[in-house]
């Protein structure tokens, strides 16, 4: 009951505080790991306390193989690879590393990616839309391809 009554409250919460991280992901929204896996998910928002910065070129995507343990992408400018470890909703992403160019047009949104992706520690699916969160807070959305 305190459960159900704190998830129908904290939208209310955010909203009354006047949160920046406008997706609150349903507990229904959970999938399997497998669900990650066989498309790119191209980046659309990138959630912070300063506010919400939509993507909306495709140069910023990421790639799953839960099996193998690792995802790879394009940070809007860079490549990069990193290992991925999932265990139901949770998820830990670690050891990333980029090539080292610089993009002056791509840089900022580039390192609050590869920043956020350092910190989740889970996700939610629902159909086309995966969103990753650090504590329950979404951090980055992103869409199929």
């Amino acid at each position: 009951m305190r459960t159900v009554l704190l998830t129908s409250l904290l939208p209310l919460l955010l909203a009354a505080f006047g949160s920046n991280h406008a997706y609150i992901p349903s507990p229904a929204a959970a999938a399997s790991p497998s669900a990650l896996d066989t498309s790119k998910w191209y980046l659309v928002k990138i959630y912070s306390d300063t506010g919400t910065i939509d993507v909306t070129d495709k140069y910023t995507y990421i790639r799953f193989d839960t099996v193998a343990g690792k995802a790879g992408g394009k940070g809007g400018c860079n490549s990069f690879g990193c290992s991925v470890t999932t265990t139901g909703t949770s998820m830990k992403i670690a050891k990333l590393f980029s090539t080292k160019m610089y993009c002056p047009d791509r840089h900022s949104a580039e390192t609050s990616f590869f920043y956020h992706l350092q910190n989740v520690t889970s996700y939610t699916v629902h159909e086309n839309k995966l969103v990753l969160l650090v504590d329950g807070i979404a951090v980055l959305e992103l869409l199929k391809e």
